[in-house]
């Protein structure tokens, strides 16, 4: 589900692009045809349906967006660091930066402006709408020279709750309630095609031999029969057939379809080479997902079953081998960097995905079974200082 405050900076035909404050992020979206979008408003989006909302009722006077001579211009409120008050690992990041609450790190374009900010003051800014990438997104124009009183609730490096608090998929199946028929998918996967429509029946007009597969971290497998390359991401609408006499008792693949799929951008590197769908994924290791934590007095020993969590894949199965062959190269080299003092932490793995080959088998066992898999590990590097602990080789 599709639920969030932003203001929407950009459009282009159906896409556009809407700033969230509270992620600090640039978020796209496809639209309808029929939507009566204004760029700088400021919108409640619920699935596909946008409201527009007055910000002062969320940020009060500390936040304005106007479109001036056909840019989107933000006027709010910013900070430079105390550079003793940034944790080590985050000085290089936020050291000399011009900081917002609500509109993130701001591209400084010269010194003169960069110098009306000293250690700890806080400023009225005003800066412009020019993205180069989904959190580098305003460039600041003008700064005030009147030192603000404004409080600061959360620094930047401390991070929000875990996603997965949130938006764990087991919260997000929908086993009992019937979906709304104004329910819009927003990151769907087309994961196979031509398969064997098991529901098929000659008898029923509309019915067809042959569907296509998608996944989406709602709802697990599902059919969509009209539309779909393998590899493609989608959003689009739904029909719930347990809304219908005696459907109460469908599975969701059976009961939930997909239909009028919209392309979209793909949110996360996808490919399909040979017939194969494959992803390229970063996560950070872990070692709660791989270490068994009742071992006693066998540290270090991996947990029977592994899996990571991904935003739009859900469950992610990692075969036992390479689990137990990552958590050997990591502990390897942390004793090896612990002895020497080096005092770097956060590990990071670039890893190939795959979709496993008797995905379908595990069709009404979303989300306790992921139809995705690690396939190869690529590389693993210290996060902070980009230190390479493993690389595989061409």
């Amino acid at each position: 589900m599709v639920k969030m405050k932003g203001f929407l900076c950009e459009q282009r035909n159906l896409t556009v692009k809407v700033w969230d404050c509270k992620v600090q992020q640039l978020v796209e979206f496809q639209v309808n045809p029929d939507k009566d979008l204004v760029v700088g408003q400021f919108y409640f989006i619920l699935n596909n349906m946008w409201k527009p909302n007055d910000p002062v009722e969320v940020f009060g006077n500390d936040l304005n967006f106007a479109l001036d001579d056909g840019r989107v211009t933000a006027r709010s409120w910013a900070v430079r660091f105390k550079s003793s008050d940034i944790p080590d690992e985050f000085r290089d990041q936020y050291r000399n930066v011009v900081w917002s609450p609500y509109l993130g790190i701001l591209r400084v374009g010269s010194e003169q402006l960069s110098g009306m900010f000293e250690e700890d003051q806080k400023r009225w800014v005003t800066a412009v709408y020019n993205p180069r990438g989904r959190d580098n997104v305003f460039e600041l124009q003008s700064v005030q020279e009147v030192n603000l009183d404004a409080e600061l609730k959360r620094m930047p490096w401390i991070p929000e709750p875990d996603w997965r608090d949130q938006v764990h998929p087991s919260a997000l199946v929908r086993m009992n309630g019937y979906i709304s028929t104004s329910y819009q998918v927003r990151f769907a996967l087309c994961i196979d095609t031509d398969v064997v429509n098991t529901a098929y029946n000659k008898s029923k007009p509309g019915s067809v031999l042959k569907t296509n597969v998608f996944f989406c971290l709602e709802f697990g497998l599902y059919r969509c029969h009209k539309g779909g390359r393998v590899g493609h991401w989608y959003d689009h609408a739904v029909i719930d057939l347990r809304r219908r006499e005696n459907g109460s008792t469908m599975t969701l693949y059976h009961a939930v379809t997909a239909i009028h799929p919209r392309c979209i951008p793909n949110p996360l590197p996808t490919l399909v080479r040979g017939g194969i769908l494959k992803f390229e994924l970063e996560f950070l290791y872990d070692n709660a997902d791989f270490v068994d934590a009742d071992a006693g007095s066998q540290p270090n020993t991996v947990k029977k079953e592994v899996s990571i969590w991904n935003r739009y894949l859900g469950r992610i199965e990692v075969p036992q081998h390479w689990a137990e062959w990552i958590v050997a190269t990591i502990c390897h080299h942390l004793s090896f960097e612990e002895e020497n003092g080096s005092p770097d932490k956060g590990i990071q793995i670039n890893a190939i995905l795959k979709l496993r080959s008797n995905y379908i088998d595990f069709k009404n066992m979303y989300p306790m079974e992921g139809f995705f898999a690690l396939h190869e590990v690529n590389q693993i590097k210290f996060k902070k200082s980009g230190l390479i602990i493993w690389q595989s080789t061409p």
